[in-house]
C-alpha cells in the first residue's frame, strides 16, 4: 500500500511541477492522490504558526515568509522528501492505532523529550486528508486569505456538506426527513402501548317499572373500568370498588353473569365465587352464548373428519383470497355467495362459510380445475387440484355439507335469539330444550335425509353417489381366538359414515349441551314452577313446597325477599285471574302491575322481578367492546378514562338519550359551573 501511494503522489507532483513550476494549486489533482497531498500541504503551509523554530530551518521560514500569494512547499516538495515521509509513515493500521494510544500505555509520556515527536505522530494520524488546514485549525494569514478561501471552497468535503445542508434544508421544509418513517412508527407503537389498557365493561339488567304502558327487562351500559390485577381476587376488589362509587348496594344483587374466563367463572378463586361468599343471592348463570359457542367447538374438534371437513372450508376460501386474480376467476364462475373465512372466536357463525359452499359447488369445482389448469405457481396448482379431488369430488364432504349446514343453521338461530336484550332464563331454558331435542330427533331419523340432499348435490358436481372404501387390514389372529367376523368388517361403508362421524359429533353435541348448560338446569329446579304458567297446573301441597324451597333459597342472615305463605297465597288466587294465554313471565308481571300499584300480588310482583333480572348472556357487555373499538383511536392516549366511559356510554344508551330534556341538563350544568357570583342582591 505505502509503494502504491507513494507512486501515485510521486506521478502527480512530477506533472505538476512541469506545468506550473511555482504555483501553489494542484486543483487538477482529485481522488485520493489529492488527498494525500493536501495532508503534507497543510503540514507545510504556514509553519511559523505550528512549529517551533527547532522543527523548520531559518532559511525555510524566511522562504515562506517573502513569497507573496505562493505556497512555498510545493516548491521544495521533492521526491526524496515524498519517499521519506512515506517510508516513515507507511505503517499497517495497528502500527497507527498504537501510536495513537502511546500516551495511554507508554511511560514514554514522561520524557519531554520526546513530546515532539508524539504530537508529531498523533497530528499525522489523526488529520483527515478531505478537510482542509482553513477548516481544521483556522488561519492568521489574512495576506493569502483569498487564496485559501477559494481552496477551501473547492475542497471535496466542503463541496459535500454544502449538498448535504441543502438537501437536509429541503426535507425539513417538506417535512421529510430521512429518518421520519422509522419516528412515526416508533410513535405509533408507543402510543398504542399507552392506550393498551385492560378494561372491564359494567352493564345492569333491572326490571322498568316506570313507564305507565308495560313492564319492560332493561340493560343500561355504566362504563368501561380499568383494570390492572385481571386476577379473580383484582377484578372482584375493582368491581366492589366501581359499585360504592356508583352508589349501588351490593346486598341488592339479584344475579351475575360473566363470559367463560377462568379468572370470572372460577368455582374456588374466580369473580362470581367471591361475589357469592359476600352475596349468597347473587345467582351466577354462565353466559349462554359463550356456552353455545363452546359446545359446537366441542362437536367440530371431537374427530378426525369433522377437523378435516373445517380445514378444507378454510383452505377454499384461503387460496382465493391470496391473490386478487385468482379472487377474480373466482367472481367469472360464482355469481352468488362468495366464500367466507371461519370466524376464530363464533362458531356459529361458520353457516356463512358453509352456505357459500353448499350452494354452489359445481360452480367452485370448476373454478378449481380452471386455477390447476392455468397456475404458474406450482404451490398453487397442487393446491387446487387437492381441494377438488378431496374436497367438492368427495361425496363424504358434500354429505358433510349437509350435515353441517343444517346443524350450524339450528344453532344460530339459538345464539341469534339467546343474544337480544329482553331474553331472560325462562326463554332460555325453552330455546336450549328445543336445540337438545333438534339433536336427538336428528340422530335418530336425520341421517337419511341427509344422505339424499347428499346425493342431490354429488348430481350437480357430476361425481359418483358412493362412500371411500378403504382397505381393510387383517390382523393374523391366534389359535385360540374367535375366528368369526370383525364387527368393522361387515359394516359397509355407509354404516361406518355413520357411526364413526354422523353419530359421534350427534353424541358430543348432547353431551356438551347437557354438561354445559347444566346451571340452567338448577335454576330451572327452583324458578320452573313460575315458568310458563305452570303453577296454574300444579297440586296445592307442590305449590306450597316450591314456595317454602323458593323462600330459602332468597333468604341470607335476617333478610329475606319472599316468604312462603303469602307467595302461596297469591299464587292460588292469580290461578284464577289470569288468562289461559298469558303464560310467561313478563306478561304475567304486566298484568298484575294495575293491582301492584293499588298495593296487591306483592310477594308475586318481586318473585318475578328476580326471576326476570337474573342475566342469561353477556352480549351487550360484549357490544360494548365493538363500541369502544369505534371511539378508541390513537388518540386514546389524549383521552381520560371518564371521558372515554362517557362516550361509550352516550353511543349505547342513545334510545335513552334522545328521551332527555337538554335545556334542563344545560340550566343545571351553568348553575353548578357559574363564575359570577351575586353580592348585596346586585345581577
Amino acid at each position: 500500500m505505502a509503494k502504491s501511494l507513494k507512486g501515485s503522489i510521486s506521478k502527480l507532483f512530477n506533472a505538476k511541477i512541469q506545468k506550473s513550476g511555482s504555483s501553489s494549486q494542484v486543483e487538477e489533482a482529485s481522488g485520493e492522490d489529492m488527498n494525500e497531498v493536501q495532508v503534507e500541504l497543510n503540514e507545510s503551509v504556514v509553519a511559523n504558526e505550528k512549529f517551533s523554530e527547532e522543527e523548520a530551518s531559518g532559511e525555510d521560514m524566511n522562504e515562506a515568509h517573502e513569497s507573496e500569494g505562493v505556497d512555498v512547499a510545493n516548491d521544495e516538495f521533492r521526491e526524496e522528501h515524498n519517499e521519506d515521509n512515506l517510508r516513515d509513515g507507511g505503517v499497517n493500521e495497528e502500527a497507527s492505532v498504537s501510536m495513537l494510544d502511546l500516551e495511554k500505555d507508554v511511560d514514554v509520556n514522561y520524557d519531554p523529550g520526546l513530546w515532539g515527536i508524539i504530537n508529531d505522530t498523533k497530528r499525522l494520524f489523526k488529520h483527515n486528508p478531505m478537510t482542509t488546514g482553513l477548516a481544521e485549525d483556522g488561519i492568521n494569514d489574512w495576506h493569502n486569505l483569498p487564496t485559501k478561501l477559494r481552496d477551501h471552497e473547492k475542497n471535496p468535503e466542503h463541496n459535500l456538506n454544502v449538498v448535504k445542508w441543502v438537501d437536509l434544508q429541503m426535507r425539513l421544509k417538506q417535512e421529510a426527513t430521512i429518518d421520519k418513517q422509522v419516528e412515526a412508527l416508533i410513535n405509533k407503537e408507543r402510543i398504542r402501548y399507552l392506550s393498551h389498557e385492560e378494561q372491564m365493561s359494567i352493564v345492569i339488567r333491572c326490571v322498568d317499572v316506570e313507564d305507565a304502558s308495560e313492564v319492560k327487562v332493561e340493560e343500561f351500559f355504566l362504563g368501561f373500568i380499568k383494570v390492572d390485577d385481571t386476577s379473580g381476587l383484582g377484578l372482584f376488589k375493582r368491581l366492589e370498588d366501581t359499585l360504592v362509587d356508583l352508589k349501588l348496594n351490593i346486598d341488592d344483587i339479584r344475579g351475575q353473569s360473566y363470559d367463560n374466563g377462568a379468572n370470572m367463572k372460577g368455582k374456588h378463586q374466580g369473580v362470581q365465587r367471591r361475589l357469592l361468599d359476600v352475596n349468597p343471592r347473587a345467582f351466577y348463570v354462565p353466559c349462554g352464548c359463550h356456552t353455545l359457542n363452546l359446545a359446537l367447538c366441542d362437536m367440530a374438534k371431537s374427530c378426525v373428519k369433522a377437523r378435516n371437513f373445517f380445514g378444507y372450508v378454510q383452505k377454499i376460501y384461503t387460496l382465493f383470497s391470496g391473490s386478487t386474480h385468482r379472487w377474480d376467476v373466482l367472481k367469472t364462475y360464482v355469481k352468488g355467495l362468495s366464500p367466507k373465512a371461519l370466524s376464530v372466536t363464533r362458531w356459529e357463525s361458520h353457516i356463512e362459510s358453509v352456505r357459500a359452499i353448499r350452494s354452489q359447488p359445481e360452480e367452485l369445482r370448476d373454478v378449481l380445475i380452471e386455477i390447476s389448469n392455468t397456475s404458474k405457481d406450482d404451490v398453487v396448482m397442487a393446491e387446487a387440484k387437492g381441494l377438488c379431488f378431496n374436497a367438492l369430488e368427495d361425496f363424504e364432504f358434500l354429505i358433510s355439507l349437509c350435515i353441517w349446514y343444517k346443524i350450524l343453521d339450528k344453532v344460530n338461530w339459538v345464539s341469534q335469539v339467546l343474544q337480544k336484550e329482553e331474553i331472560d332464563l325462562e326463554n332460555a331454558i325453552i330455546k336450549i330444550k328445543e336445540l337438545i331435542l333438534f339433536f336427538e330427533e336428528l340422530r335418530e331419523d336425520g341421517f337419511l335425509d341427509l344422505i339424499e340432499e347428499g346425493k342431490e348435490l354429488a348430481k350437480k358436481v357430476g361425481i359418483e353417489l358412493a362412500f371411500t372404501v378403504k382397505r381393510v387390514v387383517r390382523r393374523k389372529k391366534q389359535f385360540d381366538e374367535d375366528v368369526g367376523k370383525d364387527a368393522n368388517e361387515s359394516q359397509s361403508p355407509q354404516e361406518k359414515f355413520k357411526v364413526t362421524y354422523f353419530y359421534h359429533i350427534i353424541d358430543q353435541a348432547l353431551t356438551s349441551l347437557k354438561d354445559r348448560f347444566e346451571q340452567f338446569q338448577r335454576y330451572e329446579e327452583i324458578f320452573g314452577f313460575l315458568l310458563n304458567g305452570k303453577f296454574k297446573s300444579i297440586s296445592e301441597d307442590k305449590l306450597m313446597e316450591h314456595c317454602s324451597q323458593l323462600q330459602s333459597f332468597l333468604e341470607y342472615k335476617e333478610h329475606c325477599d319472599i316468604y312462603a305463605d303469602e307467595l302461596f297465597q297469591e299464587l292460588r288466587y292469580l290461578k284464577t285471574l289470569l288468562p289461559k294465554d298469558v303464560t310467561k313471565s313478563i306478561d304475567i308481571l304486566n298484568t298484575i302491575k294495575s293491582y301492584w300499584e293499588e298495593g296487591g300480588f306483592q310477594t308475586v310482583w318481586v318473585t318475578y322481578r328476580i326471576l326476570l333480572t337474573i342475566p342469561v348472556t353477556v352480549a351487550s357487555a360484549e357490544r360494548s367492546f365493538s363500541k369502544l373499538k369505534l371511539i378508541k383511536t390513537y388518540l386514546r392516549t389524549t383521552m381520560s378514562q371518564e371521558r372515554l366511559s362517557g362516550l361509550a356510554m352516550i353511543s349505547i344508551e342513545n334510545e335513552y338519550l334522545d328521551k332527555l330534556n337538554y335545556d334542563d341538563l344545560i340550566e343545571d350544568f351553568a348553575s353548578k359551573n357559574a363564575r359570577r357570583s351575586n353580592f348585596l342582591g346586585v345581577g
